[in-house]
């Protein structure tokens, strides 16, 4: 790993496709149990990001030496969406944008995740976020999921 920051920044249409492929194969292998999200085409993915994420959410991206390392996507307070290039994690990237969301609302964040995946469960969790409630996602989904939130700690809800 460079010794360079990880740059954060506002999506630029010029990062469409890069970001939209990291998106794809992050999926992939994050949820090898949803039957769903694995019929997904990259042109499936590609077309929900332009009409439904970049419509709805703010998108960061993550950055080092030009090169595209994660990205988040949020609605006011609601981290919509939080992936690592499958090269890149664990190298501090998803930190860096979470510090991000935080900066951007710094007195309370929710967010919701599939409850089998472990590592982005016991990464949020290790960055504060407590479990608000255990559900299913919305179809054609449909899998069981939990919502977190995140509050600075000298807060209370």
């Amino acid at each position: 790993m460079s010794s360079k920051p990880i740059t954060i920044r506002p999506f630029a249409n010029a990062d469409f496709k890069p970001v939209t492929q990291l998106w794809y194969h992050a999926k992939k292998q994050a949820f090898p149990y949803s039957e769903f999200q694995q019929r997904l085409t990259p042109f499936d993915d590609e077309c929900y990001f332009r009409d439904t994420i970049l419509m709805k959410c703010d998108v960061w991206v993550a950055e080092m030496d030009d090169t595209i390392m994660g990205f988040m996507a949020m609605e006011r307070d609601y981290i919509d969406q939080l992936f690592i290039d499958v090269n890149h994690q664990r190298q501090g990237v998803g930190t860096a944008l979470l510090n991000k969301a935080k900066e951007i609302s710094p007195t309370y964040l929710r967010l919701h995740t599939f409850q089998q995946n472990t590592k982005a469960r016991q990464f949020y969790e290790k960055h504060g976020f407590k479990t608000l409630r255990f559900g299913v996602s919305a179809a054609p989904e449909s899998i069981p999921d939990v919502e977190y939130g995140w509050w600075p700690r000298t807060m209370t809800l």
